[in-house]
This record gives structure tokens, C-alpha cells and sequence, in this order.
């Protein structure tokens, strides 16, 4: 189990064994063995196995790796996150890929982040090139950003509060918001 979060990173889930729920504000997708999925930047998610074991493989990739080609690439969003529809030899050559990029990152030869980083960004390449995706408009990913600070707030006031008697009222006080806006 992975408690709800985000991060600015891309996240690519694959399960090896079992499976996955991953819940996304009111979605739930459901990821089986063999199964791959991206996470989008900022994408607030979180971790559920399905039954005792589970499992995967987890590549975080910074939208820094390609910000020079893609400068947007923070503000993608892929409408689709189910790696697996594809083309199937696509989807086989970025599981050999992704376990290659594994095996690399663990032996840590020398200019192992080259490899490492080139994969993640043919990756990317080849999930912009198959999956639907669209730019996040300013107001969008303001609101993105907003919204992501504000769960950051939440979580350290959780975090320095959790010994006490703590109130989501208490929270949103200090946000200058209302319960309701913040229960939503």
C-alpha cells in the first residue's frame, strides 16, 4: 500500500506479479501482471495491491530529461495511461527496454546514467508517438500547482500536527478557506 501522493516526476508502474489498484482522485484503474502504466506529472495517486502480493516495477522520469526538446513536457497530460494499447511490438520492446535500463541502473557501470536516461527519454518518445495527450492551458496548470502545494501544506501540517487532536477546520483555517471547499 502507497498512501496518496504526487510528485513532479512522470511515474511508470509495470506489475510483475499480481495486481495493482491505483486510485486517482474518483478513478480507479485496475493493473494486472504484465501490465504497464504512466502516471502523469503531479497526478495526485494512490497504491492499493490486489490480494498478498504484488510485484512491480517503478521508474520515476523527471520532466528535466527532456525539457530542452519538450519544454512543456511538465504540462502533458496523457489522457491515456495503459501502456499496453500500444502496438504490441512497441509495448515488447519497451518491456526489454525498461528491463534493461533495471539491469544497468543495479550494476551501475560506468555511464550508467547515460543509458539510464536515454531509455527513459525513447520511452517518453514512444509514448507521446502512440498514447493521446494534451497541454495542460496555463490556468490549468496553475491550478495544478496550487493544488499540489496546497496537499503539500496538508501533509506537513499532518505531519507536525499528527500527535495532537487535529481538525481539517484547523487546516483550512490556516488556508483562509472553508471546510467544504477544502472537504471537496
Amino acid at each position: 500500500y502507497r498512501t496518496p501522493h504526487f510528485h513532479r516526476d512522470i511515474e511508470i508502474i509495470w506489475v510483475l506479479e499480481g495486481g495493482l489498484e491505483i486510485k486517482s482522485g474518483s478513478t480507479l484503474y485496475t493493473v494486472y501482471e504484465g501490465q504497464m502504466i504512466i502516471i502523469n506529472s503531479k497526478q495526485q495517486h494512490e497504491l492499493l495491491p490486489i490480494g498478498k502480493n504484488c510485484t512491480t516495477l517503478v521508474a520515476l522520469v523527471s520532466p528535466d530529461i527532456v525539457d530542452k526538446d519538450i519544454p512543456m513536457f511538465e504540462n502533458i497530460c496523457f489522457a491515456e495511461l495503459y501502456v499496453d494499447v500500444v502496438p504490441e511490438e512497441i509495448y515488447m520492446n519497451i518491456k526489454k527496454m525498461m528491463l534493461k535500463a533495471t539491469e544497468v541502473y543495479l550494476k551501475k557501470p560506468e555511464f550508467y546514467q547515460l543509458f539510464c536516461r536515454s531509455s527513459m527519454q525513447l520511452f517518453i518518445y514512444e509514448m507521446m508517438t502512440y498514447l493521446p495527450y494534451r497541454h495542460l492551458s496555463n490556468g490549468e496548470g496553475l491550478e495544478t500547482e496550487r493544488n499540489s502545494a496546497r496537499l503539500n501544506r496538508l501533509i506537513r501540517y499532518v505531519d507536525e500536527n499528527y500527535m495532537k487532536n487535529i481538525k481539517l477546520s484547523d487546516f483550512a483555517k490556516q488556508e483562509g478557506r472553508s471546510l467544504t471547499h477544502l472537504s471537496h
